[in-house]
């Protein structure tokens, strides 16, 4: 089965448990993205080791919670726990301006409290808002989360209650998150096509941050 992966309009939920695999994964979803065209968020919420390593890079740019991305590039904002408010100013702005790629690394740090993110998943596809959201607790997430994402990657949840809580939106006969998976492998489910599969683990962190600093690297034009 040909494995289908996300366009620059599309929104990806990646669960797992901490250590389980997610967060190397997302990253190595965001390297893919069109950051040279379109800006991207990273919404740096738990100080990640390899998020603040991409965040050293020549090209990546660190924003406050009330400033707003350039025409293009990666940028990284770390907000307090108790900036709520400053969040959700943020993620309208990017709802009025459209055309923002957000990666946020723990999705129930930005939807405790307003509408922002939800207006966000269920409009961002028309807005062109590709969303790459990531947490270990599910159970906790907002439901559109779930309902909006154009495609899940699921690796191992300890929490009984997470798994029921993502089973409700991927067949059981399509992909029983009750199976144990292998270290670091995970559930691939493509929503439109109805379709699941195990997905092998991505490359390591240090070979994902170099095609990070590949991409980043000024070009050089010939005279």
């Amino acid at each position: 089965m040909a494995v289908h992966l996300p366009n620059d309009t599309q929104h990806v939920l990646e669960l797992g448990r901490n250590g389980s695999g997610k967060t190397t994964a997302g990253l190595w979803h965001l390297q893919m993205r069109n950051f040279e065209k379109m800006p991207w968020v990273i919404f740096d919420t738990k100080g990640d080791p390899d998020i603040e390593k991409l965040g050293r890079f020549d090209g990546v740019n660190h924003l406050k919670i009330t400033e707003q991305p350039g025409k293009n590039g990666l940028y990284i904002v770390r907000p307090r726990p108790d900036q709520v408010d400053e969040i959700e100013g943020f993620l309208w702005r990017v709802h009025a301006r459209n055309k923002v790629g957000l990666y946020f690394d723990e999705g129930y740090m930005v939807n405790q409290r307003g509408d922002a993110l939800n207006a966000l998943l269920t409009q961002g596809r028309t807005k062109r808002i590709p969303i790459i959201l990531l947490s270990q607790r599910p159970a906790w997430l907002s439901r559109f989360c779930f309902s909006e994402a154009s495609y899940f990657q699921v690796f191992s949840l300890t929490d009984q209650r997470d798994r029921a809580t993502v089973q409700q939106f991927i067949p059981k006969e399509k992909a029983n998150l009750e199976t144990r998976l292998q270290p670091f492998h995970s559930i691939w489910y493509d929503v439109k096509r109805d379709e699941a599969c195990t997905f092998s683990p991505v490359p390591p962190a240090e070979e994902i941050l170099d095609t990070f600093r590949a991409k980043l690297m000024p070009r050089r034009v010939r005279i």
